[in-house]
């Protein structure tokens, strides 16, 4: 399958002669020029932030409360094939009613998802 996609995929070329570095260089210019962009990357941040703390911390949770192992730990990761699904309507909602919309519904979602974390052992 590699060989067959690497001879008919057609092979992109550069629109510009920027070296690498430079095309680094370029991203505080788009930083600081899009106010959109900072928001969505520092929302991106917090919520990777959030979610590293969740499953870093799930296999040793499962492990001492529960004495389940960390296979079924990952099968918690199944959980993300609703992401995948929810996607397609992430990016029809933000098509319809712009980013930010998108990103507060979803870290409101975030959110409510921990705080019933939180409460779960209550």
């Amino acid at each position: 399958i590699t060989l067959a996609i690497w001879r008919m995929l057609p092979r992109p070329r550069p629109h510009n002669a920027l070296s690498y570095p430079a095309l680094l260089r370029s991203l505080g210019h788009l930083w600081a020029e899009y106010p959109a962009l900072r928001r969505a990357t520092l929302a991106q941040g917090v919520l990777s932030l959030g979610f590293s703390a969740f499953w870093s911390t799930l296999a040793l949770m499962l492990a001492e409360r529960y004495q389940i192992g960390s296979a079924a730990a990952g099968a918690f990761g199944l959980a993300g094939a609703a992401g995948a699904l929810a996607a397609p309507l992430a990016g029809s909602l933000a098509d319809r009613h712009g980013p930010d919309v998108v990103t507060r519904i979803g870290a409101g979602l975030v959110l409510a998802s921990f705080a019933l974390m939180f409460l779960l052992p209550l």
